[in-house]
């Protein structure tokens, strides 16, 4: 296998992805580009509630789904390589209302569920107390 040559010899020195500054704006969009990976777990519990026995066939039909967006992610990292590549690539294709939606409906999501789990949990403390 043939040594891989160090990343100062690939990269000239002095070059950068992009400015190292990030706006409030833009922190917020890449560290929402990544909260569908983690939310897999939460929402496997409502897959199997709705789909009952076609759960194995909304798995299998959702890895296709992600397949494909994986493949088009790979075709534009080929055009764009660095961090922030999604971020960079929904300002490049939609104006910024359409980047923003999501955050929206994704705020009042979680704070609606942040609210039910706070109303039953003090309802679970107040019955548990007998207050």
């Amino acid at each position: 296998m043939p040594e891989q040559p160090p990343i100062s010899k690939i990269v000239a020195p002095g070059q950068r992805l992009g400015r190292p500054i990030l706006t409030t704006w833009e922190a917020i969009a890449q560290s929402l580009a990544i909260g569908p990976i983690f939310s897999t777990a939460f929402v496997a519990v409502f897959v199997v509630a709705a789909a009952g026995a076609a759960t194995p066939l909304s798995i299998l039909l959702a890895a296709v789904g992600m397949l494909c967006v994986g493949w088009i992610i790979a075709l534009y990292a080929r055009r764009y390589a660095g961090a922030g590549a999604i971020y960079d690539y929904l300002r490049r294709v939609s104006p910024l209302w359409v980047c923003l939606l999501p955050v929206f409906i994704l705020w009042v999501f979680w704070s609606w569920v942040a609210w039910v789990a706070i109303r039953r949990l003090a309802c679970l403390l107040l019955l548990s107390f007998r207050i």
